[in-house]
């Protein structure tokens, strides 16, 4: 059987300057939320976190931290750090893992 994969919802804050208090987990978290809501997708649905951490804020704890914040227990997980086209094989890889049934609802989020 074929599986098919789309992008189902996004979540993205304002462009802007935030402060010193609000950290990137933090603004990851408000992300996903709003876009599993734009999916009407709810976090239980979720088996999957892809991520392009910024190693120099998360200490490549990020995958651990929103999975516990948001409690889930994804079946896939993985850190992509490659530079401008992280975002993309992030994409890829969550592709990837749905089409060959690990995975049906997987979140990328990163951060610039």
């Amino acid at each position: 059987m074929t599986r098919r994969v789309a992008i189902v919802g996004y979540g993205c804050l304002k462009i802007g300057k935030y402060g010193a208090d609000v950290s990137e987990n933090e603004m990851a978290i408000k992300a996903i939320k709003l876009a599993l809501e734009d999916a009407g997708i709810s976090r239980g649905d979720v088996d999957g976190l892809i991520t392009t951490p910024n190693y120099l804020l998360t200490l490549g704890l990020q995958l651990s931290v929103i999975s516990e914040h948001l409690r889930v227990t994804p079946r896939v997980a993985a850190e992509i750090s490659c530079g401008g086209i992280a975002g993309g094989l992030a994409l890829k890889h969550a592709i990837n893992e749905i089409m060959l049934g690990y995975a049906d609802v997987v979140v990328c989020y990163g951060s610039v």
